[in-house]
């Protein structure tokens, strides 16, 4: 018997395998094998003077970070000097993912502007202590605490 069948990005498949609901791929395979959860996503609002950008996704560098860059980038060219970034989504990094953060910490001070990080994870947290990472990133335990720090 064949199976018509829809996986995430809603283009039909024919199987022999029905697909599996709540599974999240054609074969039911585990929930960390889904790709289009891997990506990045970038979200930004302004609190007075100072932009929060809310992070969600595993920060793993490569091109998923580069929408990170670029929104930093684009806020940076619009004027603004004060960033927060929340990482309330952000499960994990990697060390490419610290590069990536470390970019954009760089290009937050070229612009002699701050940069201060909110919601760090415990795991998070462990790794930049051991990175020594803690002795350059301004980390708050709230995003109302670090939009606060700039004042």
């Amino acid at each position: 018997m064949w199976y018509s069948n829809r996986v995430p990005n809603g283009l039909p498949v024919l199987s022999r395998i029905p697909f599996l609901p709540g599974s999240g791929y054609l074969w039911g395979s585990p929930a960390s094998f889904r790709p289009w959860r891997w990506t990045l996503k970038v979200k930004t609002q302004m609190e007075g003077d100072v932009a929060v950008v809310h992070v969600s996704g595993k920060l793993m560098g490569g091109p998923e970070s580069e929408n990170l860059r670029d929104e930093i980038k684009t806020l940076i060219e619009d004027g603004v000097k004060k960033f927060v970034i929340n990482l309330r989504g952000v499960p994990w990094i990697n060390s490419t993912g610290l590069g990536a953060l470390m970019a954009v910490y760089t290009s937050v001070q070229r612009s002699e502007g701050a940069l201060a990080l909110c919601h760090v994870s415990d795991r998070i947290q462990s790794l930049f202590m051991i990175t020594k990472l803690l002795t350059i990133f301004d980390t708050h335990p709230s995003e109302k605490e670090a939009v606060e720090s700039f004042a």
